[in-house]
């Protein structure tokens, strides 16, 4: 047995050094026209699965590439792409180098979508944002919150003035829970609840282990499946380097915080890891909101052959947190800091893994496919003003397989891109109520006990031709099915729903310029149920299926970067929402519809002497149309938002000091269909008057360590963001807080 063994080993060694036989490699360096090396620029094999990302030293390396000619590009924000013709042949090594001219805008970053598919955004025909590294480093976040809103049109409401729960709003959108919003890691993984049933998200992946953020608004439904249409955020995580590398990040502030992470990663070519471990403790500017979050990530990849790879993600996380609720109005004016939820406390635990193959034949041909799946417990220990907890516990299984073909060969001698894609994935909440209860042991009276489920499948195809030199469209079709189930184990009965729905796409964008493109998009969009909403025994309007909320969505837009010094970037759109479902006296229906629409812009400009500036603005409007509120503005809908900033990096040889000034504004909203204006006693309902916050961050690193100093809310605004009735008023918001930290690489 030994010898067979030995022998199949033998073998298969011999067999993948003939198979590299006909491949060549890659390699060089990324630096800037001072000589300075570039870190984290995209180097890509035109028209082919091929990359790497450049290291702390600007070097990268790609292995195993079929001898031919090939196109290299290299992009990184901040700089003008550039691009070389290379000759590979079999078993040499090239040695290339780019010289790359500074830059300050985001137009032509590689961005990956969900579906896979790698695009540059100035060929793209949608709106898209891209928080990069460098930001997220530089803006000293803690969590995704204060650093998402620099997007334009992006309303995040902090229910906690922690950043625990994660609330985005897009386009006049709800953004509670972010229910009316896709978040995905990695381009493939959904990190709500569950994927459909109930989309509401507890669980939001640490600022810490994410590489950049992907914001594409007005997305096609038909790449995202439902909850889509105001518009995806996509988390991609950090990978290993090809320099190894250590780092520990320690910082301490305001209300006790103390943030802690360690990480280390690497990659020689063949195997790459990241490991990284978060802890984030803090007492919070409210009383009674001490909480911890631990967070524990294994990111390992490895080639299989010169054309596949597997890489393999697991993640655990914990949270344990009190949480303390709304205000009146008058104990708001009082003492914002005060809580009258007495003894609440939040505990949940998240455990979740995706296993991915990725395989390139030809050079054309790239199949993909992950299986994935997450465990999260939620216990919640509800007291209000009461001497007892009502519990609200929850169980939820996930597993899913997200698999599609990419063609990317040019047909009749026109740029192609085609993409084929399926998924398959369950759902399991196991939904427990318990008044009366005593969280320690767990113990009360069980008021609600059921188990939901979820199965759904989905198929589609998608393509990107390109018709003239400068034109290019963009259809494609999804079909999805889902099939709901619930079984209520209190009132001894079981129910059954299916939802069906296709949507459909279409996108064209034109060439104006080499530097600018005009874009247009039109797609019928679909939002399912919840399971609360759809199988809730005997609230269903006579006893009928909901239908999935359906819209019609279009957009266009216009992009430009004539100038080295000059971005900017607009688009207006619409959104006709139909079947939207509401309750009434207890009944689910659908009823209803809203009208969505607004104007985005974003300008960049620098860098001048070390200056750079940004600043983008929103004006939007989202209305009922039917029904006794037409006319009014859906709840959580600012009609403006803008943002503003301001960077200056002083010029040091072989060190960096950056100092970041970042302003956001939100205009009034209301918390209720009705509109109302005035405050009531309770701070349930009333206007949520517009806000402005500035924050502060100065950045100073060397090669091996670094330190640096945040200030959040510098102009010490007293705000909140959310009237809340399920939380009894009023959410107030921190005032002024600082954090300091330091860095250390190894």
């Amino acid at each position: 047995m030994k010898n067979i063994f030995l022998t199949l080993i033998t073998s298969f060694m011999f067999f993948c050094s003939q198979a590299q036989t006909n491949k060549g490699n890659i390699t060089g360096k990324v630096k800037d026209k001072t000589g300075k090396a570039v870190e984290f620029a995209n180097i890509q094999v035109e028209k082919t699965a091929f990359g790497a990302y450049s290291d702390e030293s600007g070097k990268f390396t790609i292995k195993n590439i079929p001898q031919g000619d090939y196109i290299i590009v290299a992009s990184i924000i901040g700089f003008e792409p550039i691009k070389q013709n290379v000759s590979v042949k079999a078993g040499e090594t090239i040695i290339i180098s780019f010289d790359v001219a500074e830059k300050v805008h985001a137009l032509k970053e590689v961005s990956i979508t969900s579906t896979g598919i790698k695009g540059e955004i100035k060929d793209i025909p949608g709106t898209v944002s891209i928080i990069d590294s460098r930001q997220i480093q530089e803006s000293g976040a803690q969590n995704i919150g204060q650093i998402i809103n620099r997007v334009p049109g992006v309303n995040y409401l902090d229910e906690d003035g922690r950043g625990l729960k994660p609330n985005i709003g897009l386009r006049g959108l709800d953004p509670l829970r972010n229910r009316n919003l896709l978040v995905l890691m990695d381009g493939k993984f959904p990190i709500g609840m569950t994927y459909y049933g109930d989309p509401a998200s507890y669980y939001m992946t640490p600022v810490q282990s994410v590489d950049r953020i992907e914001v594409i608004k007005g997305a096609s439904p038909v790449l995202y499946g439902g909850y889509s249409v105001g518009g995806v955020v996509n988390m991609i995580t950090k990978k290993g380097k090809y320099t190894p590398e250590t780092k520990a990040d320690v910082s301490y502030g305001s209300y006790n915080s103390i943030n802690t992470q360690v990480s280390t990663g690497g990659n020689n070519g063949k195997v790459n890891y990241m490991i990284s471990g978060l802890y984030r403790q803090g007492d919070s500017f409210r009383k009674r909101g001490k909480f911890n979050v631990k967070d524990f990530t294994i990111n390992i990849g490895t080639e299989l052959d010169s054309t596949s790879e597997i890489s393999l993600y697991l993640n655990g996380f914990a949270e344990d947190s009190e949480t303390p609720g709304g205000l009146t109005q008058a104990q708001y004016d009082a003492d914002p800091t005060q809580s009258q939820h007495t003894s609440d406390h939040f505990y949940s635990k998240r455990f979740s893994t995706a296993l991915s193959y990725k395989k390139v034949y030809k050079k054309y041909h790239t199949f993909s496919t992950s299986v994935y799946g997450n465990y999260f417990v939620r216990d919640w220990w509800i007291a209000y003003k009461n001497p007892t907890n009502n519990g609200f516990l929850r169980d939820i299984h996930a597993l899913g397989n997200v698999s599609d073909y990419n063609f990317t060969k040019d047909i009749f001698k026109k740029k192609n891109s085609l993409i084929v894609g399926v998924r398959v994935h369950s759902d399991r909440l196991d939904d427990i109520n318990i008044a009366g209860a005593d969280k320690e042991s767990r113990t009360g009276t069980t008021t609600g006990n059921a188990i939901n489920t979820s199965f759904i499948y989905e198929g589609f195809i998608y393509d990107e031709f390109s018709i003239t030199k400068n034109l290019t469209i963009a259809p494609g079709i999804r079909y999805t099915n889902i099939n709901y189930s619930k079984k209520d184990f209190i009132k001894k009965r079981k129910d059954e729903m299916n939802v069906e729905a296709v949507v459909y796409s279409g996108g064209l964008i034109y060439k104006l310029f080499e530097h600018s493109r005009i874009y247009a998009t039109v797609s019928k969009g679909f939002q399912p149920p919840t399971l609360n909403a759809a199988l809730n025994p005997g609230n269903i309007d006579s006893d009928v299926d909901l239908k999935a909320e359906t819209s019609m969505n279009y957009e266009a837009g216009f992009r430009t970067d004539p100038f080295s010094w000059l971005s900017l970037n607009a688009s207006v759109y619409r959104m006709d929402f139909a079947n939207k479902v509401i309750s009434e006296s207890g009944i689910n229906k659908n009823a209803g519809g809203s009208y969505h629409r607004g104007i985005e812009a974003e300008l960049e400009l620098g860098s001048w002497k070390g200056f750079s500036f940004f600043a983008n603005g929103t004006l939007q409007k989202a209305t009922f149309t039917t029904g006794a509120d037409s006319g009014k503005v859906l709840p959580n809908a600012p009609q403006q938002i803008a943002a503003v900033g301001i960077r200056y990096k002083f010029p040091l040889e072989n060190q960096s000091l950056v100092i970041n000034v970042f302003n956001n504004y939100v205009g009034k909203q209301y918390s209720d269909s009705k509109n109302t204006e005035a405050g009531t006693i309770d701070g349930k309902n009333g206007a949520v008057p517009e806000y402005n916050v500035m924050n502060a961050t100065i950045n100073y690193s060397r090669k091996h360590w670094g330190v640096y100093v945040n200030v959040n809310n510098v102009l010490d605004e007293k705000y909140f963001t959310l009237r809340w009735a399920s939380w009894n008023g009023i959410i107030p918001s921190p005032g002024r807080n600082f954090m300091v930290g330091a860095q250390l690489k190894f």
